[in-house]
């Protein structure tokens, strides 16, 4: 048995704090984590852990220039 997509929470990634998106998710009485890239390796392992737990609704983020920069040019 799942999880009860009401249960589950929104994953907020980057400078989400203070932010529109996070004061109507509180409003509305739904749950958020907010994580940050610009941070350590095991903060990025629990960033997976998150999204592979099926715990998630949603998720939001916001990339800094830096962290944009970074996620793209990885590839190339």
């Amino acid at each position: 048995m799942g999880i009860a997509v009401e249960d589950r929470s929104f994953l907020l990634i980057g400078s989400q704090r203070g932010d529109s998106v996070t004061v109507k998710l509180k409003a509305l009485g739904i749950p958020c984590k907010i994580k940050l890239l610009e941070s350590s390796p095991e903060n990025w392992r629990t960033i997976l852990d998150i999204l592979e737990s099926g715990s998630i609704r949603a998720v939001i983020a916001r990339l800094s220039g830096q962290a944009f920069y970074c996620l793209s040019s990885c590839y190339h």
